[in-house]
This record gives C-alpha cells, sequence and structure tokens, in this order.
C-alpha cells in the first residue's frame, strides 16, 4: 500500500515514522494503523464493493422493467424530464 501510495503520502509517512518507536512489532502495527493506509484500503474496498452491488442491482432492475414493459425504462425517464423543462 505504501510503494502504491502518492509520493506526497510516503513523504508525510516517512516524517511520521521519525516519530515513532518501532522496536517490537506491536510499535510498528501501532504505526501503521495511525498512517491510515489500512484504513484506507478498506474504504476502496468497501466502495468498490457498493458500487459493484449497486450497478448489478440497477441492471437487474433494468431487465426486469425492460421484460415488463417492452420498451427502455431510459426512454420513458428521458421523456419525463423533457416534459418537465417544457422542452418539447
Amino acid at each position: 500500500m505504501y510503494v502504491e501510495a502518492p509520493i506526497e503520502v510516503q513523504n508525510a509517512i516517512e516524517e511520521q515514522a521519525q516519530m515513532f518507536s518501532m522496536e517490537t512489532a506491536e510499535e510498528v502495527d501501532a504505526f501503521w494503523n495511525a498512517t491510515g493506509l489500512r484504513q484506507q484500503a478498506m474504504r476502496k474496498a468497501m466502495n468498490e464493493k457498493m458500487a459493484n452491488d449497486y450497478k448489478e442491482f440497477v441492471s437487474e432492475i433494468n431487465e426486469s422493467a425492460e421484460s415488463q414493459l417492452g420498451y427502455d425504462p431510459y426512454l420513458i425517464r428521458a421523456t419525463e424530464l423533457m416534459l418537465q423543462n417544457d422542452e418539447f
């Protein structure tokens, strides 16, 4: 994660490392927890999962709507927006 981080983040971590005593595994672990890299990686993974789940959910809705309606629901939404804007 450190290697993939932008250079500014790497520099900040190096500066932060100078303020930590890292003689034991617990101290090293506490340092990496303090950098926030692990939390950022977890948030990124959660965000990606949520986005993928949402895309799958919307895809299922669209497929279901198309099979029930016989036409594209996006066409209905575009028509609705056009009428709301009085652009017809």
